[in-house]
C-alpha cells in the first residue's frame, strides 16, 4: 500500500525474510506514523535529529513533517540532519554537532517560551 516494490525489497534485504511474513499494516506503519504526527496539533518547540541514510526512518517523511510543522505552528521547529549516521546513534557518531544542536534548541526554546509568559 505505502511501500514500492523497491522499498519492500530493501526492507527485506536489511531485516531478512522474516519481515515479509508481517502484514502490510505493520510494514507501512512508518508512513502512517508520520502522517499522524503531521496532523497532530502540538504547538511546542521541537527539534528533529535525523540522517539522510537512515534505513529505519525515511528522511523524506521527516522532512515533510518538519515542513508541515514549521508552517502550521508559531513555536520554533528545528532540525539537524546528517548525511550519514546510524538510526538513533547520532550522539555517538557526531557528539559535538549533536550537543551543539541540543544547546541551540534549548536556548531558542527557552527564549521563545519566556516571551510567551
Amino acid at each position: 500500500q505505502h511501500c514500492s516494490e523497491e522499498e519492500r525489497t530493501h526492507i527485506i534485504s536489511v531485516f531478512g525474510e522474516r519481515v515479509s511474513s508481517l502484514d502490510s499494516e505493520t510494514i507501512n506503519r512508518n508512513q502512517d506514523y508520520f502522517q499522524f504526527m503531521t496532523d497532530l496539533p502540538m504547538d511546542i518547540p521541537q527539534l528533529y535529529l535525523y540522517s539522510k541514510n537512515d534505513v529505519l526512518s525515511n528522511p523524506t517523511y521527516i522532512e515533510k513533517l518538519v515542513h508541515a510543522r514549521q508552517i502550521s505552528q508559531t513555536q520554533p521547529v528545528l532540525q539537524k540532519v546528517w548525511e550519514e549516521s546510524i538510526h538513533c546513534a547520532h550522539l555517538r557518531q557526531h557528539p559535538d554537532e549533536y550537543k551543539q544542536a541540543i544547546l541551540e534548541f534549548i536556548h531558542i526554546a527557552t527564549t521563545t517560551m519566556r516571551s510567551r509568559l
